[in-house]
């Protein structure tokens, strides 16, 4: 069975699930019977779609919280996120317990770090109708 895990909130789950569809991928739901449920002993948890949104909840103990709660137990868990504390953090939670392969994708991090706050909350404050390229709010931050 395949799932994803998401530190997103299910405020969210909508625009995720959409975004996941327009790359091609749409989660099966044969891990669990019920589609669309929450984990009424971790707030803030739900598990919508195949997706398990966290809340920035620790991805490692509502992964085990989640299994535990819908009872199963796979023999290997291949895990594929972006940050390595995650990666980490799932690890110590499984690792002890089950196989773990763990994959760090590092793809987007030239452009993570690229990232200027500044620049960011002059693009939010001049949308209106139209984004604002880096390059013109860098322009708008620096007069």
């Amino acid at each position: 069975p395949i799932m994803a895990l998401s530190s997103r909130s299910e405020s969210v789950a909508r625009t995720t699930r959409s975004q996941l569809q327009s790359l091609g991928i749409d989660l099966p739901r044969s891990l669990t019977p019920k589609t669309n449920f929450f984990l009424a002993d971790a707030p803030g948890v739900w598990f919508i779609d195949g997706i398990l949104f966290t809340s920035g909840r620790d991805k490692g103990e509502m992964l085990m919280f989640f299994l535990q709660e819908i009872k199963y137990t796979p023999r290997r868990i291949v895990f594929i996120d972006d940050k390595k504390s995650c990666l980490e953090s799932v690890e110590r939670k499984v690792g002890k317990i089950l196989q773990f392969v763990g994959l760090r994708y590092n793809r987007s991090d030239p452009i993570v770090s690229a990232f200027d706050p500044a620049v960011a909350e002059v693009e939010l404050e001049h949308l209106q109708n139209r984004l604002l390229s880096d390059d013109s709010a860098g322009r708008i931050d620096q007069s």
